[in-house]
């Protein structure tokens, strides 16, 4: 007899299918609130962080992603960072480091964080072109690590694509490659909110201190910040003010839209950290440490702190009201000009993460309308507050892209994303051949010829909808996008030639310093000793008009004026090309100065001339200065 102890077996039951096993979309967790999603975004601990632990090989390859992201950013910034002649703005504001580092006083308009800052670097490695850019090309390659103290918000595979944004963009990269303030001010800001959102997220005082010092530091960092402390002073308020409601925040995901609190909707302005009078008293004390060090030079010059606190938000101010003939559309064309994974993604990702309580996404969401809608609004509308409008929708674009990664986990996924990058990548080709032709001035097909592309365009998307499915489709066609508007992004940056001569058809430039004007300062020193070789040597007398930059690359030599040379005959006169020489018996010798360029494109083809080749219909005009010399005594 069978034992009735003996267990029975079970039926074995039949293994799901390939497609019931298959992990659903990042896009559809986003839109459910299953138990499973719901227990995972409780296991949060406040700060937006899964408790799963990534492998030991995703981890790897993280530190090598990030590792190459921030060489490429030092690279991007650092190589040849002398090259390109100083623009005029750049030499004025080298002149203002040069000055207070000779002890002849100055002003500090520019910002006092610039100004002392460069002050500091001549003392340390000497004043030239690429000292004069090693700050701000050393804030620009730093500011690229700092999504990686938003990792638990943006996410393990946003904060390293937002890192990618950073140290590409066309618009940064410039920017870090300049004597010029617009980098420190976007470089202090995103600092003030990386580590105010990890003294937020953990309550710690290290990091409170930091963002501290970070806003001290954007306070001075010149006019341009006044853009940035309006935006983010503006959402503070708004947030005590409008976000004080019991609703809580939904718990339908994880990463990039957790709060930068524990709950955004009633959170309070002020971090937990901050609540404490001694940390608040001590993170004040930091604040005010920090700024009069940068306001008066190591406590160097006492009258910075009177430009540290009035200058700045004075000529700010004045900024708003006073033209300089910039298009309303300015910022708009960097954007699609330079940017466009940027305000692509960024834009999606600001849309997308609309509605969604989180204080990080609405937080740059305002920052990048605000600033936009300041700079716009106001009559100057400054090239350089495009720094500012980008490192926000860098960070959105950084975060909605690390979603779209999810999908890259599987691979019929990864499959079907190289079937349609290649199919794509023909078309798109195709495109822009057409688009070349049709914009020659003659061309040698008819304008019907791109019609043909198009429509290839427009069956592709419709038999990857029907292939696919609708979903499936737009997920697969997103991050193709991102890859196509990288690739673009990296184009628009290698058409800025910073290795090379500036185009002054460029948003950023307006005019190019041309090569010769070292060569103008060279051939000057080479006649100034001579002359004082035979004691005729006096002075130097530079043309107002054009003092900068020719004062900058004259700086070594003694005697050098800014004036009129019709006074007392000068031993040397450098004076626009168009002016009478000084009277006297002189000889002279010509010099290309400036390129002034001036954008006007009125059709598509011109368009589509300067977006893919930065080709301008009108011809840049030259600034010439001829150097004279005087060879015979006056009577």
């Amino acid at each position: 007899m069978p034992d009735d102890r003996t267990p029975s077996i079970p039926p074995r039951k039949k293994p799901p299918r390939r497609a019931d096993r298959r992990r659903p979309p990042a896009a559809a967790l986003m839109r459910t609130t299953s138990p499973s999603t719901a227990s995972r975004a409780a296991a949060l601990a406040g700060d937006g962080l899964p408790a799963e632990s990534p492998s030991a090989r995703q981890v790897a390859l993280e530190r090598w992603a990030t590792a190459a992201i921030l060489s490429l950013a030092l690279a991007l910034r650092l190589l040849g960072l002398g090259t390109q002649p100083l623009q005029p703005a750049e030499a004025a504001n080298a002149w203002q480091s040069w000055s207070l580092f000779r002890g002849a006083g100055g002003s500090a308009s520019a910002g006092p964080l610039l100004i002392y800052g460069n002050a500091l670097v001549f003392l340390l490695f000497g004043a030239s072109d690429a000292t004069a850019r090693l700050l701000p090309a050393l804030v620009g390659a730093a500011m690229v690590a700092l999504p990686l103290l938003l990792e638990r918000e943006l996410g393990r595979v946003g904060s390293r694509a937002a890192m990618l944004l950073l140290a590409i963009s066309p618009t940064l990269v410039h920017y870090s490659r300049q004597a010029d303030p617009s980098i420190l001010a976007a470089g202090a800001a995103l600092a003030l909110v990386a580590f105010g959102a990890a003294a937020y997220r953990g309550a710690s005082r290290r990091a409170a201190y930091a963002a501290a010092a970070s806003a001290a530091l954007l306070l001075v960092a010149g006019p341009l910040a006044c853009y940035a402390v309006v935006a983010l002073v503006g959402y503070a308020l708004l947030r005590s003010v409008a976000g004080r409601t019991r609703r809580p925040a939904p718990a339908s995901r994880a990463g990039f839209v957790a709060p930068l609190g524990p709950d955004f909707a009633g959170a309070d302005v002020v971090p937990a950290v901050l609540r404490d009078r001694t940390t608040l008293v001590r993170a004040g004390l930091v604040v005010g440490a920090t700024w009069l060090v940068a306001t008066t030079g190591l406590l160097t010059d006492l009258h910075g702190v009177q430009e540290g606190l009035a200058d700045g938000l004075d000529a700010w101010l004045r900024s708003l009201v006073t033209p300089t003939g910039q298009s309303p559309l300015l910022y708009a064309a960097i954007l699609v000009g330079y940017e466009l994974p940027a305000l692509a993604f960024g834009v999606m990702g600001a849309g997308y993460f609309a509605g969604r309580a989180s204080g990080l996404a609405g937080l740059l969401t305002w920052w990048a309308l605000a600033v936009f809608a300041l700079g716009s609004v106001g009559a100057a509308r400054p090239a350089g507050l495009a720094p500012l409008l980008v490192v926000p929708l860098a960070l959105l674009a950084g975060g909605f892209a690390g979603d779209l990664a999810r999908d890259l986990r599987e691979r019929r996924f990864r499959v079907d994303l190289g079937w349609l990058a290649l199919g794509g990548t023909i078309v798109l080709a195709g495109l822009g051949i057409a688009l070349d032709h049709l914009s020659l001035p003659d061309p040698l097909v008819p304008d019907y010829v791109l019609a043909l592309p198009v429509a290839l365009v427009g069956v592709g998307l419709a038999a990857a909808v029907r292939h696919y499915g609708g979903g499936r489709a737009l997920r697969l066609l997103l991050v193709f996008g991102f890859g196509v508007l990288l690739a673009l992004s990296w184009r628009a940056g290698a058409l800025l030639n910073q290795q090379g001569a500036a185009n002054p058809a460029d948003l950023f430039a307006g005019s190019a310093t041309s090569a010769d004007v070292r060569s103008l300062a060279a051939d000057t020193s080479d006649v100034v000793d001579a002359l004082a070789m035979d004691g005729q040597f006096r002075d130097v007398v530079v043309a107002p008009v054009i003092k900068q930059p020719v004062r900058w690359y004259l700086r070594d030599l003694p005697g050098v004026t800014v004036g009129d040379a019709g006074g007392t005959p000068p031993a040397i006169a450098v004076v626009p090309a168009e002016t009478r020489p000084p009277r006297g018996s002189y000889a002279g010798q010509r010099y290309r100065v400036l390129s002034v360029g001036r954008l006007e494109l009125r059709n598509w083809r011109e368009a589509w001339r300067w977006l893919a080749y930065r080709e301008s219909p009108v011809a840049p005009l030259g600034v010439d200065a001829v150097v004279y010399v005087r060879s015979v005594p006056s009577r």
